[in-house]
């Protein structure tokens, strides 16, 4: 999907199905290694059976470069639509160019439905989105009415949630998670993909505003009351990894080590043994067994079972 070393897919595909198709399709994002140098990002719709490319949707028109795409695209079988965010990109005279942005296309030929750009008022040194868009449901504020939401969180610690119907109308609430910054590896920002299980929306990022000397967060929300978390969970490691939630625990990946928490209150249930490398992936639970892989090359597997 281009040159090695510029071009790098940094996340994982995703198989659909689009309505009206007989066979599936593989999607997957494309960006650019480290923005050295830049590329154009771009979504790829690819035959599953052929690998022939079916659709491409480019972030920046040609001639232009960035708009990088980090994380999964994620289905919306509702509807048939596919959403993805993007990184930055450098200035550009053509339009349309959709840099920061969160956006949703067809998942039959990606087309664009709707998007969202990150406004100049809550730019910060760096507004990239290097994570995956979470959907979920519920009123997001007390007394509203119940729909469908998809949020997705920034390098600029804001963890911003739209109507699915509607990006284009901004955010229906922007929540405070994690301070700004351009390193995600040193504690700024949100990288991680959220969870949610279907009464619970969790939300880890980097160091929370004021977080005595934590450096990564851990939230609990209920996702009809958005404005006040039910519980946080300050960490000591960095959290950079997709949150797993299974019925009654969250696992993140802190630092060079796993955590376990109590879904409910956000209280340590376990701490895996530490590792002698780095855990940037997400745990993955599978009939009991909680498996871990870090950059030390090892790939671990713990027994769960009561915790």
């Amino acid at each position: 999907l281009g040159p090695a070393p510029a071009t790098l897919i940094y996340s994982s595909p995703v198989v659909y199905t689009p309505a009206g198709a007989t066979d599936p399709s593989v999607y997957i994002g494309v960006s650019s290694y480290a923005d050295c140098p830049l590329v154009r990002g771009r979504v790829v719709q690819v035959d599953a059976t052929t690998g022939a490319i079916q659709h491409q949707f480019y972030v920046v028109p040609e001639g232009c470069v960035g708009g990088g795409v980090w994380g999964s695209p994620v289905v919306d079988a509702q509807d048939g639509s596919l959403y993805f965010a993007t990184g930055n990109g450098l200035p550009c005279v053509a339009s349309p160019t959709y840099n920061e942005a969160l956006i949703k296309v067809r998942a039959s030929d990606l087309q664009v439905v709707s998007a969202w750009e990150v406004p100049a008022s809550e730019s910060s040194a760096d507004n990239d989105f290097g994570s995956v868009p979470t959907l979920f449901s519920g009123t997001a504020t007390k007394g509203g009415a119940r729909r469908s939401l998809v949020g997705i969180g920034s390098k600029n610690g804001i963890f911003y949630v739209f109507d699915r119907t509607n990006l284009a109308a901004g955010p229906v609430i922007a929540l405070h998670i994690a301070i700004g910054g351009t390193c995600g590896e040193c504690g700024a920002g949100i990288i991680a993909p959220a969870a949610y299980d279907g009464s619970t929306l969790y939300i880890a990022g980097g160091a929370p505003p004021g977080g005595n000397g934590n450096k990564g967060v851990v939230d609990g929300f209920d996702p009809n009351a958005l404005d006040t978390p039910l519980w946080i969970h300050g960490t000591s490691g960095i959290l950079l990894g997709a949150v797993t939630a299974a019925p009654g625990i969250v696992v993140v990946s802190e630092g060079n080590q796993v955590l376990i928490l109590n879904a409910h209150t956000g209280d340590t249930v376990a701490t895996l043994p530490p590792s002698t490398g780095m855990y940037y992936a997400a745990p993955s639970i599978s009939h009991g067994v909680l498996y871990a892989a870090d950059t030390a090359g090892l790939l671990t597997a713990y027994s769960i079972n009561g915790a």
